[in-house]
């Protein structure tokens, strides 16, 4: 088994929510080698927040993120959009 470079889409519960420190709380969780976040516009001031993370391919990993991610405060959702071997 190697490694892969899963893609995540986290939905803020608003556009007041701060995805800063939305940021800040995923780095503290330890779900792998975050490699890139980035923040983009989706429509009317909503921001949807783009994760990259480094991780083992293993079976049932990914969901376990997700998990992770949608129990992060101000977090309404969180899917994979992706993974790519490395």
């Amino acid at each position: 088994m190697g490694n892969v470079l899963a893609t995540f889409r986290v939905m803020p519960e608003s556009v007041d929510v701060d995805l800063s420190a939305v940021e800040a709380r995923i780095k503290e969780l330890g779900i792998g080698d975050v490699k890139e976040m980035k923040q983009e516009d989706i429509a009317f001031g909503l921001k949807q927040l783009i994760v990259l993370v480094l991780m083992a391919d293993e079976g049932g990993l990914l969901e376990k993120i997700e998990g992770e991610l949608r129990g992060v405060e101000g977090v309404q959702d969180a899917e994979n959009t992706g993974v790519t071997l490395v």
